[in-house]
């Protein structure tokens, strides 16, 4: 599935970890926010090449990474706890295929909302488990989330019951559903070590 944020993906057969590199925040985003420039060490690059090319399928992978890098474990779990606290790993977890797991039907949702009431917006679809990547934008629809379903009836009606929460005219709702899927494959290059290789 590709994401409207930029994510770190593994293209491969395998279900891959999802590592964000966006400054955490509340689940709806404003653009016009600055976010604080990081500053990572290269112990912190190696760690984060690891989470985005070849994260270890194994039932010990902080102790796997550990010994890529010759570093105590210990360290790398209290690196990556650092790195999820300021913001840099947003999330580490599996990217499903949606179409594999029964959610056939999926869109993109704008709505047009007073500006006053984007928070109250943002609670109201927060509570929606199947609404991803809920934004806000400089935009007259200034509020998009991502839906996914089993079917479009089921999209259909999510939508109604959020328009209704919001108590917002329909015209002020744009259902964008999904035609065709492109995967996207983002890959940063953090190290100097080629991709996979980040000993030494």
């Amino acid at each position: 599935m590709a994401n409207v944020v930029i994510n770190y993906r593994k293209s491969s057969k395998q279900q891959q970890p999802q590592v964000t590199l966006i400054p955490q925040n509340q689940k709806i985003n404003n653009p016009q926010t600055q976010s604080p420039k990081i500053i990572l060490d290269e112990t912190d690059k190696k760690i984060l090449q690891i989470l985005q090319d070849d994260f270890p399928i194994v039932t010990q992978p902080w102790k796997e990474i550990s010994h890529r890098l010759n570093i105590p474990e210990q360290e790398i779990t209290n690196r990556i706890n650092q790195l999820k606290e300021t913001g840099v790993v947003l999330r580490i977890g599996p990217i499903f295929d949606s179409d594999k797991i029964g959610l056939k039907a999926s869109t993109l949702v704008a709505l047009r909302i007073d500006t006053k009431r984007v928070d109250e917006a943002a609670q109201i679809i927060n509570q929606y488990d199947n609404i991803s990547h809920n934004y806000q934008r400089d935009n007259e629809y200034n509020i998009w989330f991502t839906l996914t379903a089993p079917n479009d009836k089921e999209i259909d009606r999510t939508i109604e019951q959020i328009r209704q929460k919001l108590n917002v005219p329909k015209q002020d709702v744009l259902n964008l559903p999904t035609r065709h899927r492109f995967k996207i494959n983002v890959i940063f290059q953090l190290t100097n070590h080629n991709r996979g290789n980040t000993n030494g």
